[in-house]
């Protein structure tokens, strides 16, 4: 194994160490992985991420901008460097003024949504097909609808149904565990709360007859694209 690859596999691996969720976790490998083997690819023998130095990280973004990445993308890579630091014992050095996303020339960028809501007229038009396709399909959209989730947090919210309808008639705010970014609870608040007593309560009927599930497949993978290939579906039917 040349020594490129071995600090390539090394930083992938300090990458991984600091947890989070998968997707987190894979994006930051990514990161790391690209890192070290432009490192190398310059002629810089960094063999792990405790040999990380300010000129490294600083050349890495120097070449990324120069690849058009915007602003906000180049952001999550610098979390994702520091991140990995910390998680070898580096924190002062992750959290030094050196390396921030000011000194990188990376600061700026907004970071509200840019998402919105799908109209009442989509929802009821997506739902009409939905209706047609799978109930566990209708279950998840009314979810997502009535308690502001993320698809990845409808998908499975199986277990905490039970405790989202008695976390509702208490008051109207649910939290959420399964699915969250970054693996951490939050509250929901349902705006309607009978609408949202109503979509739990058939939530509940349809993961009774699919072992606990929303949607009746054997993996959160394999359900988020079965769902991706009936959304691909239903927008080639509109």
């Amino acid at each position: 194994m040349s020594k490129r690859t071995k600090a390539v596999s090394a930083a992938r691996g300090a990458a991984k160490d600091k947890g989070g969720a998968h997707l987190t976790k894979q994006a930051r490998m990514g990161t790391m992985g690209r890192l070290f083997a432009l490192l190398h690819d310059l002629g810089y023998q960094v063999a792990n991420v405790e040999g990380l130095r300010e000129k490294h990280i600083s050349l890495y973004f120097e070449a990324r901008k120069t690849e058009a990445k915007k602003v906000r993308t180049l952001q999550n890579e610098a979390s994702h460097i520091r991140g990995a630091m910390r998680a070898v014992g580096r924190a002062q050095a992750a959290d030094s003024p050196t390396i921030s996303n000011e000194a990188l020339g990376i600061s700026g960028s907004c970071r509200d949504g840019t998402k919105i809501a799908a109209s009442e007229e989509q929802y009821r038009a997506a739902l009409e097909i939905a209706e047609r396709v799978d109930g566990g399909l209708v279950a998840l959209f009314k979810l997502e609808r009535t308690l502001g989730l993320r698809g990845a947090e409808a998908v499975q919210s199986g277990p905490s149904l039970a405790t989202w309808e008695r976390q509702l008639a208490a008051g109207g705010r649910v939290t959420v565990i399964f699915g969250t970014k970054g693996g951490r609870p939050r509250d929901s608040r349902a705006p309607d709360l009978e609408k949202a007593m109503e979509a739990v309560r058939e939530a509940l009927a349809v993961a009774a007859k699919h072992g606990g599930k929303i949607i009746g497949r054997r993996t959160l993978k394999a359900a988020m694209t079965w769902i991706g290939t009936r959304s691909i579906g239903m927008s080639q039917s509109r």
